[in-house]
Order: C-alpha cells, then structure tokens, then sequence
C-alpha cells in the first residue's frame, strides 16, 4: 500500500501538476500514515544495537529531519516520494532505544510538550489560517507569532485536558453516552450556522462573480443584453471579461443590442499561446483554456464584432499576483493576439477592452466584514502597465479592423475600492458586479458613440 499510493501521488505531482490537491489529499497521505505500521510490525521490540551506533543513526535521523525541514518548501515536488523521508526519519527516531538523543527528549518537559503535541498539531492551523484568510498575507509578524504560540497553546492544553485525557479514561459504553449526542448537536449547529450567520450574508452582487459564470470556464456559450435581438456581437477574454458581462448586458439593455459570451480563467482562449512559456504552476490554467480554443474559435466564426478584454494584455511584470501571465513575460500571447486579427474575415471587426486599471494589496470585503466601509485602511494600488496599453493603442493604429477602447478612463475608479463607501471589488483584482453596472452607467453615451461609430465604418 505505501508503495502503491507512493506511486500515484508522485504521478499526480509530477505529471498531473495537482501538487495542491495531492497535499490537502488523504489518498496521498496514506503512505506517511503506514510508514509507522510498517516499522510497528518489522521493529516489534524496537532497536538496539550498540549506543554508539544507536547514537549514529539517531543523530543521522534527526539531521536528515532538519535538512527537510529546511530544503523542502512550497516549492518542492510533495507529497510523493519525498515524503516518505522526513516520515522515515522520524520513525528512527520512534524505534531507536539506548541513544543520547532519547535521553534528552525523555526529559520531563519535552516529554509534556510531546504529550500536548497532537493537541498543539490540531490547533496550529486553524489558527493560522483564520488570520492568513483575515490578513490575506501569508506571512506573520511577531506579535502574530507571539498571538499563534500563546493561543495555540492555551487550545491545546483544554482540549488535552478536558477532552483528550478526560475520554481516553472513561469506559467505551460512558464514552458513546456521551459522544453520542455531543456528537449530534455539534452537527446539527454546524448545519444551523448558514441561517444563525444568514444576517451577515454579503450578497452576490458584491461579493461572487455569478452573472455570466455559466459561460465561464465551460463550453457553453450564453446570450446577453435586449434577448429580443440577434446581434452578431462576440465577447471573449478571461476574469476580467467575465466581470465586463454585466457592464455589457446593461448597455445591451439600455441600447437594444444583444451579445454572445465564452470566457476562462487566466487567458484569453485563442490559438497561438505557446506551452512551453507556461510556468509549471499555471499550466493547468493553461490546458483548462486550451480546451475551450475550439468552441471559442466557431464563436468569433459567428460574429461580426469581436470584444475581447484580458488582465494579461496589461499586467505588470512584476506585479504580486498569482497568475505571471502578461505580453510582457509570454511572447506568444502577442503573437496569438495578432494571429487572431489576422484571421479575421473583412467584414469582422475587433475591439480591444482595456481593463479596469487598479489592483489593490488586500480583498476589501475582508477588510470591512461587509459590502460597506467602516475603516480608514490605505490599499496599496498597483497601476497596470502603461507600456502594454500603448501596444494595445498601437494595434489599433496598425490593423483598420482594429479599435481600441479604455473603460479605465471611468471616473468610478477615481475611489477604487469604493463608490460611495459602497465596496467595487470582490477581492483583490476584480470588480463585482455592482460596479460593472456603475461603470455601464457612466460610460453609456461614452461608448456607444464610440461603439456605434465602429459598427458604421466600413473596412
């Protein structure tokens, strides 16, 4: 079994590229769990040799512990493999007898630290994770540190004490009287919470990307604005277009026109962007648009006039973000983008969105516990790239079927993340979709002029 599931966790790291998921899994988890089976049945008794040699391997065991604790990160190819060295390592530990190593870690107070451990093991992460969701930085400065030891300790010596020991104690029969219906109210306050929390529910118009969603990500292709028309108008792109859908739908609405959606997630989904330029933690992002290339593609076949609208013809090199994918780190989105005009029939026309113009350092909805603002925190704003915009400007120069439109010039940006103290964003690099119907609102006449003068001029 621990080789078996070795294997197929490896695979799915290594080949699958799912090294998130193959961490939160317990298939591939399985083998850590077995190693210390394994060594319970060979090392019945445990080992002793000589204390010196004893002392040898347990010191060996315990650098090797270090060395991991070091050198494998993030980064690193786990679990698989790789996990099975710290786990064998500290099996060592476990089974080896007669050693200065053990001496000192049968002290009293390592021993009651050992004791508390599945406790504090427990505790650690909720902790952690409460205040990295609530920071949304995954680092902690030291008063956070000091925050973390103190209350993960507290936690874990209660529950060592008035749950762990307590029921260790207790007969099986008196354990399930009371497990039982603990049990039961646990889960049913559980489920309950949904509707005791349902007062505090931030609804989807500030806080989710829902309109449109069913046309994002899948091969389904959904229709928008006056339904009442047949307008061969195409919109394509990633998130940002997604968030651009409803911007889209109010003008249809308001100016009697209707359009036709597929968008993805991290790039736009057209021919041409090369894999080999992928990073290996976005590919697969990468084959999940790839596999929308098709039914995008007989999309724009269908369509008079295209508008594509994507983060990654403007992103900053270096901006803090997790997808790095702009023009400016992957050559072939250029070209694929040129590919795709010149694949243009005549009677097609183009229109580049330049997206909304600001990404902030935190979500505001965490921030404010709300869609509405209650403190003075000073967001971080990054700019996008000036340098891709004027490439943009520069394709609609060269191409005459080819328009370039800017909704970042919108004054709704001015207050970003806010409106009226009414939050803009869902998180940190997308507007919701109350603000993409404000900047419907004031772009209307903007646009249309704009829009209108692009569907009379003649290629």
């Amino acid at each position: 079994m621990v080789v078996f599931f070795t294997i197929y966790t490896t695979y799915q790291v290594e080949f699958q590229n799912l090294k998130t998921e193959m961490y939160f899994s317990l298939l591939s988890r399985i083998p850590e769990f077995l190693i210390g089976g394994v060594y319970a049945l060979i090392f019945k008794k445990g080992i002793d040799i000589q204390r010196k040699y004893n002392n040898l391997l347990s010191f060996g065991s315990l650098i090797i512990l270090l060395i991991c604790s070091v050198f494998i990160t993030e980064e690193s190819h786990f679990p698989g493999v790789l996990a099975l060295i710290p786990c064998m390592a500290s099996a060592n530990l476990l089974v080896l007898k007669n050693n200065a190593l053990s001496d000192f870690l049968s002290t009293k107070t390592l021993v009651y630290i050992g004791e508390l451990s599945y406790s504090l093991y427990l505790w650690h992460f909720p902790i952690m994770a409460f205040l990295r969701y609530k920071n949304e930085s995954y680092e902690f400065n030291v008063f956070e540190v000091i925050f973390i030891s103190v209350t993960t300790f507290v936690l874990a010596w209660l529950s060592y004490n008035f749950i762990e020991n307590k029921f260790r104690k207790i007969t099986d029969v008196k354990f399930f009287k009371v497990f039982i219906p603990l049990g039961l109210f646990v889960a049913g306050f559980s489920f309950s919470l949904l509707y005791i929390t349902g007062y505090k529910k931030i609804p989807k118009v500030y806080s989710v990307p829902f309109f449109g969603s069913k046309s994002h990500g899948i091969d389904n292709i959904e229709k928008f604005g006056d339904l009442s028309k047949n307008d061969s108008i195409i919109l394509i792109g990633d998130s940002h277009a997604l968030m651009l859908k409803p911007f889209l739908d109010y003008l249809g609405k308001e100016n009697h026109f209707s359009y036709k959606t597929l968008t993805c997630d991290a790039y736009p989904a057209i021919e041409g962007i090369k894999e080999s330029e992928i990073s290996k933690e976005e590919l697969q992002h990468y084959r999940d648009v790839m596999k929308l290339v098709k039914p995008t593609k007989q999309l724009i076949e269908s369509g008079n006039i295209i508008l594509i609208n994507s983060y990654s013809f403007v992103r900053n090199e270096n901006n803090n973000e997790t997808y790095n994918n702009s023009i400016s780190n992957i050559p072939s989105l250029q070209f694929a983008l040129e590919q795709l005009i010149n694949s243009l029939r005549k009677n097609q026309k183009i229109i580049i969105l330049n997206t909304f113009p600001i990404i902030l350092d935190k979500n505001p909805l965490k921030l404010n516990n709300g869609f509405i603002k209650n403190n003075d925190y000073k967001f971080k704003k990054t700019c996008l790239n000036n340098n891709n915009k004027s490439y943009l400007e520069n394709l609609a120069n060269k191409y005459k079927n080819v328009y370039f439109y800017d909704i970042s010039k919108s004054k709704i940006f001015q207050t970003a993340p806010y409106i009226n103290d009414t939050i803009a964003y869902y998180n940190g690099g997308h507007i919701n979709t109350f603000a993409s119907i404000k900047l419907a609102k004031d772009l209307d006449k903007d646009f249309m002029d704009f829009f209108r003068k692009v569907e009379r001029e003649k290629n």
